[in-house]
């Protein structure tokens, strides 16, 4: 078996100082935890005819006639494109 070799005494480590780097200075720990950006609000697309409860609003004329409207396009793009005389 090999023997271990005997260290002369105790080393300390030594504390590597860079006076040239430019590093910024770190929060103390639990800092962070206090320093939360604050974030914008969202702003989401919603439709003003739908009501906000969720509720069945079968009384909102301007969707009846969305519906309507969708119906007469979705009819018409089935149709078959019509000849060109000239």
């Amino acid at each position: 078996m090999a023997r271990k070799k005997a260290l002369g005494g105790k080393r300390q480590a030594e504390n590597y100082r860079h006076p040239e780097s430019g590093s910024l200075t770190r929060p103390e720990v639990g800092t962070q935890a206090q320093c939360k950006k604050k974030k914008p609000p969202e702003a989401y697309r919603y439709d003003s005819s739908l009501s906000p409860a969720l509720d069945w609003d079968g009384q909102n004329g301007t969707r009846e006639l969305a519906e309507w409207l969708l119906l007469i396009i979705e009819r018409a793009a089935a149709l078959p494109a019509p000849e060109r005389r000239g």
